[in-house]
C-alpha cells in the first residue's frame, strides 16, 4: 500500500432514484453518455483518474488540486448546457466536492479520510455546484479564477473533527466575505425548536429556485426604483468601532425599507458585498437593482461623519455624493438626510405620513445609542452567549433612556431567541419577556417593523399562527421591503391552510431578497406539503438539505413526504440522519411542536414519519 496527499474529487448524481424511477433506461443512457462524452474526457485532460464508480456517482484523484477544481467547475459548466433542454424535475445534474488530504492507494483502489471526507462533503454542494474542504481552499485561494463563500465548518457524519467547507463561486474575482461565527454546531439541536429565527437567513446563502428567474422577479414592479445599500466602510481607525459602520448600515437601510415608492435589496444579500472587490456594476447587476449606495463612517467620540454617494449603475454616474457632520446624539437626523437626497435624487414620490416621519426632529443619548448597537450586533450573532451579552447591552441603554424604543425592540428579540430555542430553560417565561418588551418597544415607536416580526416569531412559537398573521401584516404595512416578514407570512399562511396565498408572499419575499437564505425555498416547500404537490416538494427540499445539512426541520419534512410516497429505504436512511443529531427525537414530541393549524395537515405529517419508521 502507498500513502501520500492527493487531492480527491467525490461526485454523486442529485435525486437518482427518483430520476430512475420516472425513467430508468433513459436516464441511465444520459448518464451513460455524460460520463463518456464528457467526465472521463475532462478527468484525463486536468491528469486526474477515475479510482471508483457508486453507480450514482464517482471518485477520482489527483496530484494538484488546482487541477482537480478546474475539471470540477469545467464539468458542472457543460453539465448545465447539456441538459438544459430538459424539464427541470428530469434534468441530471452532480454535486461534487474537492477535498486534499492523505490518501491510501492499494491495489488501483483509495482509501482512508481524504477519500471519506470528500464523499462527505460532496452532499453540501448545491445541484450543479462545487464545494471545496479547507485544506483545498488554502491552496485554491490565489491560483484558480474563480471566488469562494465561506459555509463554515461543517460536521460530517463519522468524521470527529469539523471541516471548514467552501462554495466554489465561477466567474468573478475573490470577493472577501464576512467570516462566519461558529453557529453550525448548535443549529441542529436548535432548528428542532423552531425555524423560524428568520436572522438566521442572514448568513446561510441559497441559490434562487430555477422557477423563480432575478429577472422575471424584478420586472414585477418596472417603475419603482429599486436600490441596494451596501455596508458603509468604518474609517474610525479602530477595528473594534466595526459594529458602530455596520448599526449606521442597517439604520438607514431599514429607514429607506419603509418607503413605499422604493424597492429595497434586504440587508442578507448587501452584507455579503462587507469589503467588496467587485465592480459596483457586478454587484447591482447580482442583486436586480439600477442604483446603489455607498459610503463610509468615522466617529470621534460624540462626533460623527457619514460619507454617502448615491450611484446610477445604468449611465455610470454619481447621482450625487455629500458627507454629512454632526453629533451622535442627532444620528437619526442625520440619517433622515441621507434618506430625503435619495428620494430627491430618486423622484420619489412620499405618501403623507412617510413626509411626517422624515421632518421629524429626534435626539438620542450618545451612551444609549452606542450600548444599542454594540447589543444588535451580538443578537445578530445568534448563539447563547452572545444573546445574554446582548441583552446586557440593551439593558444598560435602556437604563440610560428609558424611551429609547430600539433598545426595547432589541431586549424583545433576545428573549424570543431564548424561546425559540429553548436557551433559557423556561420557554413559557422567555415568551412572555418578549411579548411584554415588544409592547413596550411599540409604545414608544410604533413605527418598527422588527418589532412586529418579533411578536410574530414568538407567537409562531406558541403555535398562534393567527395572531403571528396579523403581526406580519402590520410589520409588511409599515416596510414594504422586508423580505423576511414576507417569507414568514407565507410559512404562516401555509401553515393555516392558505398555501397559494403563502406561496405569493414567499415569492415576494424572493423578489426582495434575490440572494435569499435556505428558509425561503423550505417555506415553498411547506405550501407544497399543505396542496399534497409532493412532487414539487421533494426536490426543493433535497436542495435546502444540500444548503444546510444539519436543518432536521426541513429534513423532517422530506422524511414525512418520502414516507407518504411510499419511498421507505430513502426515508430510513434520512430518519437514521435525524436521530443522529436529535437522539430524544420522538413523533408524539414532534406533532405537539409542529404548526400546522388543520388537523388533517398535522396528520398528513405525523402519518410520513410514523412509515418512515421514527419513534413514537
Amino acid at each position: 500500500m502507498e500513502r501520500r496527499v492527493a487531492a480527491v474529487l467525490a461526485a454523486d448524481m442529485v435525486g437518482y432514484s427518483r430520476l430512475v424511477e420516472q425513467d430508468e433506461v433513459g436516464t441511465l443512457q444520459r448518464q451513460k453518455r455524460h460520463l463518456k462524452e464528457l467526465i472521463e474526457p475532462t478527468i484525463a485532460v486536468k491528469h486526474g483518474r477515475i479510482v471508483k464508480l457508486t453507480g450514482d456517482g464517482l471518485i477520482a484523484e489527483f496530484s494538484s488540486v488546482v487541477e482537480a477544481v478546474q475539471c470540477a467547475v469545467s464539468v458542472q459548466t457543460e453539465m448545465a448546457a447539456r441538459e438544459s433542454d430538459f424539464p427541470e424535475d428530469k434534468k441530471i445534474a452532480y454535486r461534487v466536492a474537492v477535498h486534499l488530504g492523505d490518501v491510501v492507494f492499494d491495489d488501483g483502489d483509495v482509501y482512508g479520510d481524504g477519500v471519506n471526507i470528500a464523499a462527505r462533503l460532496e452532499a453540501l454542494a448545491v445541484p450543479g455546484g462545487v464545494v471545496v474542504s479547507g485544506t483545498a481552499y488554502d491552496v485554491l485561494k490565489s491560483t484558480v479564477d474563480v471566488s469562494y463563500k465561506p459555509l463554515g465548518e461543517r460536521r460530517l457524519k463519522n468524521i470527529a473533527t469539523p471541516v471548514r467547507v467552501y462554495q466554489v463561486i465561477e466567474g468573478r474575482p475573490a470577493v472577501p466575505v464576512r467570516r462566519m461565527r461558529g453557529r453550525l454546531a448548535w443549529v441542529a439541536a436548535a432548528v428542532a425548536a423552531s425555524a423560524m429565527i428568520v436572522g438566521l437567513l442572514r448568513w446561510i446563502q441559497a441559490p434562487d429556485l430555477p422557477s423563480l428567474h432575478r429577472q422575471e422577479l424584478t420586472q414585477a414592479q418596472p417603475n419603482i426604483p429599486s436600490i441596494a445599500v451596501l455596508p458603509f466602510e468604518n474609517l474610525s481607525g479602530d477595528p473594534e468601532q466595526e459594529y458602530f459602520a455596520d448599526g449606521i448600515t442597517e439604520d438607514l437601510l431599514t429607514d429607506m425599507s419603509k418607503l413605499s415608492g422604493l424597492r429595497v435589496t434586504a440587508r442578507n444579500p448587501t452584507f455579503e458585498y462587507k469589503a467588496h472587490t467587485m465592480a459596483i456594476a457586478d454587484i447591482a447587476r447580482e442583486l436586480g437593482v439600477r442604483y446603489v449606495l455607498e459610503g463610509s463612517v468615522r466617529r470621534s467620540g460624540d462626533q460623527v461623519r457619514i460619507n454617502a454617494k448615491l450611484i446610477d449603475v445604468e449611465t455610470d454616474g454619481h447621482l450625487w455624493a455629500e458627507r454629512y457632520d454632526g453629533a451622535l446624539a442627532n444620528v437619526f437626523a442625520l440619517q433622515d438626510e441621507v434618506t430625503r437626497k435619495i428620494v430627491s435624487a430618486l423622484s420619489v414620490t412620499l405618501t403623507a405620513q412617510e413626509e411626517e416621519s422624515l421632518n421629524e426632529a429626534y435626539q438620542v443619548n450618545p451612551e444609549a445609542y452606542d450600548l444599542y448597537l454594540k447589543g444588535q450586533s451580538r443578537v445578530n450573532a445568534y448563539s447563547p452567549q452572545s444573546n445574554v451579552e446582548a441583552r446586557d447591552f440593551f439593558e444598560r441603554a435602556i437604563r440610560l433612556d428609558p424611551s429609547f424604543g430600539r433598545a426595547h425592540a432589541g431586549l424583545a428579540l433576545s428573549y424570543a431567541a431564548d424561546a425559540t430555542f429553548g436557551w433559557s430553560g423556561d420557554t413559557a417565561k422567555s415568551q412572555e419577556l418578549a411579548i411584554n418588551y415588544a409592547r413596550k418597544a411599540l409604545a414608544l415607536n410604533s413605527t418598527s417593523p422588527q418589532v412586529y416580526l418579533t411578536l410574530a416569531q414568538v407567537y409562531g412559537s406558541q403555535r398562534n399562527i393567527d395572531a403571528g398573521i396579523e403581526e406580519l401584516r402590520r410589520a409588511i404595512a409599515l416596510d414594504p421591503n422586508f423580505a423576511d416578514s414576507y417569507v414568514l407570512l407565507g410559512m404562516f399562511l401555509s401553515y393555516s391552510g392558505k398555501p397559494e396565498e403563502g406561496i405569493n408572499a414567499i415569492q415576494k419575499a424572493m423578489e426582495l431578497s434575490p440572494q435569499h437564505g435556505y428558509i425561503y425555498p423550505y417555506g415553498l416547500a411547506i405550501a407544497y406539503f399543505v396542496k399534497e404537490e409532493y412532487d414539487r416538494a421533494i426536490p426543493i427540499l433535497e436542495e435546502v438539505l444540500a444548503r444546510n445539512n444539519n436543518f432536521q426541520q426541513g429534513r423532517l419534512l422530506y422524511i414525512s413526504i418520502l414516507g407518504l410516497e411510499n419511498r421507505i429505504d430513502d426515508a430510513e436512511w434520512e430518519a437514521e440522519e435525524v436521530l443522529s443529531a436529535l437522539p430524544e427525537f420522538s413523533i408524539a414530541e414532534e406533532e405537539r411542536r409542529v404548526r400546522f393549524v388543520r388537523s388533517e395537515d398535522r396528520a398528513r405529517y405525523v402519518e410520513g414519519l410514523r412509515n418512515a419508521g421514527l419513534p413514537e
